[in-house]
């Protein structure tokens, strides 16, 4: 009974805690809440805290490991097209300013913004890496 419970209240806050990456301690709460028992002497407690905090843990890292990566990759995909975007866009303006004469510092600004983009999804490629440490290449 006390399974299906964790389950059925547990399993929805672990779903919206890994698409909302400030809530995810959520699902630990919510299984320390469940599991606190009534009434308890404090040896019993304390034991008690320590299983309910080793439970959390667990969930906690199985949901890390098996549902966060899907966000951060999803992340990265999203960070690419933008950045897949705005090449095509710079190649395009790049173009257009060797035609019409484009000033060495309006080139600069162009070729800067693309490189921020680059950064940006060089961070969140690494981030990607860092949640799912298995999809990294060797080498």
């Amino acid at each position: 009974m006390l399974l299906a419970v964790l389950v059925l209240g547990v399993a929805p806050l672990a779903l919206y805690s890994a698409s909302h990456a400030n809530t995810n301690v959520v699902p630990i709460s919510a299984i320390i809440v469940l599991l606190m028992p009534a009434v308890s002497d404090p040896l019993h407690s304390a034991i008690d805290r320590v299983l309910e905090v080793a439970v959390g843990a667990v969930v906690g890292l199985l949901v890390s490991f098996l549902v966060l990566p899907s966000s951060a990759h999803r992340q990265t995909r999203v960070a690419a097209a933008r950045t897949l975007e705005e090449m095509a866009q710079t190649l395009t303006l790049l173009v257009r300013g060797v035609l019409d004469g484009m000033t060495v510092d309006a080139n600069n600004r162009v070729q800067d913004k693309l490189g921020a983009m680059l950064i940006e999804l060089d961070t969140v490629g690494k981030e990607a890496g860092l949640h799912w440490p298995h999809s990294r290449h060797a080498g």
